[in-house]
């Protein structure tokens, strides 16, 4: 295995592996604060690695995928793996818009109302 490749593997292992953990233990005990903002951190580790799938394939002229049948690379490499891309974008957007409902929700807006000082 490639060094970037085994870099990338740890990272998702030992740290995102465990946020989602979390996020879904945020989601179970409905602690919304906690289960968006780590939504948020996992979807967006998810979104750069399979970006960095994608990348690595396409600098090495796609060595490791078939591109021989259209079957291979239509729905093997890009239908397979574009689900891996669409779902945690949905959820990141998802996220975010809840993110600033909250956030919307919980700021007061400041009182302009005349008051007669003593």
């Amino acid at each position: 295995m490639d060094p970037p490749t085994l870099t990338l593997e740890a990272i998702t292992s030992f740290l995102v592996g465990p946020l989602c953990v979390l996020a879904a233990l945020g989601i179970v005990v409905r602690n919304k604060g906690l289960d968006l903002i780590l939504s948020i951190v996992v979807s967006v580790a998810h979104l750069y690695g399979c970006g960095i799938y994608f990348a690595t394939e396409w600098l090495d002229a796609f060595n490791h995928v078939r591109t021989d049948k259209a079957y291979y690379w239509g729905f093997y490499f890009t239908g397979m793996n574009g689900v891996w891309v669409v779902l945690p974008a949905i959820i990141l957007l998802d996220n975010i818009v809840q993110a600033i409902k909250l956030v919307n929700r919980g700021v007061s807006k400041p009182s302009y109302s005349k008051t007669k000082e003593a």
